[in-house]
């Protein structure tokens, strides 16, 4: 969707292959168009492989215009979490490049949720020192990947309150259930209910255009919540987000 607008798009990914695979197929749908696509090697579970992939970028680059962080199924915390933040400070001051010569407000931090960070996470919140085993202390993949995308919302938030002033504007997404290769080791019949629930792909990419291009959304939405298909949510309706917070249970 991207492409045909000649936009420069840096594709971040630890797989070339898939990468490679992805920007053949988009060029090769519209040749007429001259649009600049390339790979970027990042692998979120790797801090050295983070800081390379933003030196790349910053030694190729003199400003950033928009960045999305998409989210991970495994590694929760570490994928969506630390390494996302880690790799959008690294990038923060060419996103404060970008500002000086862009419209107001277009300069804009896009996070990726979901509705498990609504429904999952634990009752009472979790330990701080839980994260250094992998979860949140409960045993359950789920409530770890729950807690991971809370984190990851609680972080654009916060990533508003601090870098607004300067320009940027935070926003967090929630691209909505998805026909994607996501659930594709699921059993059969799991899979097959999974189906009933989940909308073509090409919608959560509408709802991340949303959240990059919508001239209605400015300052005053520093840190919205976006929901599909395009609709601004002002506070998180679960009840156990509160419980998410990051802090120290007794």
């Amino acid at each position: 969707m991207l492409y045909p607008t000649d936009a420069t798009i840096y594709m971040a990914s630890r797989s070339s292959s898939h990468a490679a695979s992805a920007i053949s197929e988009i060029t090769a749908s519209d040749p007429s168009k001259a649009g600049n696509l390339r790979f970027l090697h990042l692998d979120l579970m790797d801090l050295h492989s983070i800081r390379g992939a933003a030196e790349t970028f910053t030694a190729r680059e003199e400003k950033l215009d928009i960045l999305w962080n998409n989210a991970g199924i495994e590694g929760h915390m570490g994928v969506n979490v630390v390494g996302t933040y880690y790799f959008t400070r690294l990038l923060l001051g060419h996103m404060k490049n970008a500002t000086g010569e862009s419209a107001e407000n277009s300069v804009r931090i896009v996070w990726t949720t979901s509705w498990m960070g609504e429904g999952r996470g634990p009752e009472g919140g979790f330990r701080m020192q839980d994260l250094e085993m992998g979860g949140c202390g409960c045993g359950n993949e789920y409530v770890d990947y729950a807690v991971s995308r809370a984190a990851g919302w609680m972080i654009g938030v916060e990533a508003g309150r601090r870098w607004g002033e300067e320009g940027v504007l935070s926003l967090i997404q929630n691209p909505g259930n998805l026909q994607t290769q996501a659930y594709r080791t699921q059993p059969p019949l799991a899979k097959f209910f999974i189906s009933l629930l989940l909308h073509p792909a090409k919608l959560g990419a509408y709802i991340e255009l949303f959240a990059r291009l919508s001239p209605a959304l400015t300052s005053q939405n520093q840190g919205a919540y976006i929901i599909p298909w395009g609709r601004i949510q002002l506070r998180w309706k679960g009840g156990r987000v509160g419980s998410c917070r990051i802090g120290v249970r007794s």
